[in-house]
């Protein structure tokens, strides 16, 4: 028969603030209060480190408790709770910074259903009935488990005396013993040199994350050790798939600092309403809704709009002028006649007598023929009306509070088209926030006030120019949403409902936004407990530059994740933001992210310096070829 044991922290566990001591600066935040000054907190976290290394060197035993390490603190000068509710506070923090491990959790699962028991040994300070809480807490406890800390027997791993004592109590054979553990020394050597089959767990820094603590140069608050601890937690905690290490890496350290921030400056304006434009926004949505009690005087919504369902009833009148700006696209004018450009802003049934009317003479310029503008005028007039009552409805239309709007990036159209409607109804125009706006993006003179992270125009060095290739990354990938796209709003009954395209879900899409919305709770949740909200713009600058440096190194396991999401051209073709290149997609022109997939195709990042070139390259082709 074998016997199976597991250690605790950083096997089973991980800790989401990095660095073990980082959970004495979260402490001091906890103690003190979020406002508390810097030297305050670092004094106070300074004295715990203290207290530890003091406890330890006057100790004669082979292990110290928790107890003995606060019997060596004093935080008087600093705050007037005891040090027993300081104790309480840390074993609170303790509790919300430890994430399960999922590859672990499932392995201890199957010994589990084999009928085996797990051993839990772990050489900690903290005490033995707050460890068994958590394993009961996070599903890794059962009936024939045992748990053996050091804190309780003064005994450890490292001295060899706590294997000792599991094997005489429990009648072990060393021979048929298998340990996990990550400590090379305690949870290897150790158990190695006395006969135990030892496993050596290694739950390392991804590149990414590794790439974010290099960025030491912060002097006070750990902001990138934090960043990365929250990143590698979040990803371990779920299965290894590229599809949630892309989210934890790279997806949610950016969109929940800007989330939050959008929050926050909403509550510091006095908005009292935030709407999420779908689809791009409902991904922000789901990170609102995670961070709503941070800001429970603002009332949160989803709204059913598109650039298809906006753009008709955003137009003053119809005339052949106005039509004309159905064709500008944020990269131009397309290149679409002016039929499949009306498709992409009506209804099939409207489009229908369109086709009808223009049949016999297909070559007139339908944006000047009379009968269909009488018949675009009629479906725009009755657009505008449910339009109307939809913002009613929802409470975009609102007389008694400032209301503001989220999207992902753009020109800000369907920011204009929204105030346009709500303007010719006595409203006052919403402000919007975006992630991105574009060059040619409308003014506020145009559109009314906005906010945005990152402004096109300003990309000028080389590095940050890298961040505007990820525009269809952003959209199509990490604003993913399980529903299509709003093409017109219809009335059942009393209720106006949003109409939407006649397509199909991917299962692709489904399960991507599954991964998504699991990753950007469980990270919201310790951006706030990790007080990374009290640092954003920090960490909004980390999170750039991780973003530049996945553009400009993407490494093939990210990459994997892109490559079977496809983007819809609205020319009922579609094209991939990553596919191994070959003369075929070139001819095809069915890649959207060059670089990328050099990137995916050659599967390493080792030469940079040729690859990026060679990417260059691939695009100047490409836009020559379709231009």
């Amino acid at each position: 028969m074998r016997y199976y044991s597991f250690d605790l922290f950083d096997t089973c566990f991980v800790r989401a603030c990095g660095d073990p001591k980082n959970i004495f600066d979260l402490l001091a935040y906890r103690i003190l209060g979020d406002d508390s000054s810097d030297s305050v907190r670092y004094d106070f976290s300074q004295i715990r480190i203290e207290g530890e290394k003091k406890a330890r060197k006057l100790s004669n035993k082979k292990e110290i408790s928790l107890d003995d390490i606060y019997m060596n603190c004093d935080f008087s000068g600093l705050t007037s709770l005891s040090n027993k509710k300081i104790l309480m506070a840390e074993m609170e923090i303790e509790k919300e910074q430890l994430v399960p491990v999922y590859s672990i959790w499932k392995k201890i699962r199957e010994l589990h259903q084999e009928g085996h028991g797990i051993y839990y040994i772990s050489d900690m300070y903290l005490p033995y009935e707050f460890l068994l809480n958590l394993l009961k807490e996070y599903d890794f406890w059962k009936d024939k488990d045992s748990l053996y800390v050091s804190s309780a027997c003064y005994l450890t791993k490292f001295a060899g005396t706590l294997y000792e004592k599991v094997a005489s109590e429990n009648n072990l054979s060393y021979q048929k013993w298998i340990h996990w553990g990550d400590n090379k020394y305690s949870d290897y050597f150790i158990p190695k040199k006395k006969g135990i089959h030892a496993s050596l767990v290694q739950h390392k820094y991804s590149f990414y994350e590794h790439y974010l603590l290099k960025q030491d140069y912060f002097f006070g608050f750990f902001v990138n050790q934090h960043l990365a601890g929250i990143s590698k937690a979040v990803r371990l905690s779920f299965p290894n798939t590229p599809q949630y290490a892309f989210a934890a890496d790279l997806i949610a350290p950016l969109y929940v600092p800007f989330v939050y921030k959008v929050l926050l400056d909403a509550t510091l304006s006095g908005i009292k309403k935030i709407f999420f434009l779908a689809r791009d926004g409902y991904i922000l949505y789901q990170i609102a809704q995670s961070l709503q009690s941070e800001f429970p005087n603002i009332e949160l919504r989803y709204l059913y709009v598109s650039r298809s369902s906006l753009y008709l009833p955003g137009l003053q009148e119809i005339n052949s002028n106005s039509l004309q700006s159905l064709t500008k696209t944020e990269f131009g004018f397309t290149n679409e006649n002016k039929l499949e450009i009306l498709a992409n802003f009506i209804v099939p049934e409207v489009l229908e007598q369109i086709k009808k009317v223009t049949f016999e003479n297909l070559n007139e310029d339908i944006f000047s023929n009379n009968s269909v503008l009488s018949i675009l005028s009629q479906y725009n007039k009755k657009q505008q009306d449910l339009i109307y009552e939809y913002f009613i409805q929802e409470g975009l239309a609102d007389m008694s509070h400032k209301v503001a709007v989220v999207d992902v990036r753009g020109t800000r159209s369907c920011l204009q088209a929204i105030n346009t409607i709500l303007s010719n109804k006595g409203y006052t125009p919403v402000k919007g926030y975006y992630l991105e706006v574009f060059k040619n993006r409308k003014t506020i003179k145009e559109t009314g006030d906005y906010s945005s992270i990152y402004y096109h125009e300003r990309f000028r060095n080389n590095s940050l120019i890298y961040i505007y290739e990820l525009g269809n990354i952003f959209e199509q990938y990490f604003s993913l949403s399980p529903h299509l796209r709003t093409i017109a709003y219809k009335k059942n009954r009393d209720l106006i409902q949003p109409v939407f395209e006649e397509s199909e879900i991917d299962n692709v899409v489904v399960n991507t936004v599954k991964c998504h919305e699991d990753v950007m709770a469980l990270f919201s949740k310790l951006f706030i407990s990790n007080k990374l909200h009290l640092h954003v713009n920090s960490t909004l600058f980390l999170t750039t530059k991780v973003l530049i440096y996945f553009s400009q190194k993407p490494i093939y396991r990210y990459l994997s994740a892109l490559n079977p999401v496809r983007i819809n051209n609205k020319k009922g073709k579609y094209i991939y933001i990553v596919k191994r290149i070959s003369l075929n997609s070139i001819r095809k022109h069915n890649i959207s992210w060059w670089r990328g997939s050099v990137y995916f195709l050659l599967r390493t990042v080792a030469f940079s310096k040729v690859i990026n070139p060679i990417s260059f390259c691939l695009k100047k082709i490409y836009h020559r070829t379709t231009n």
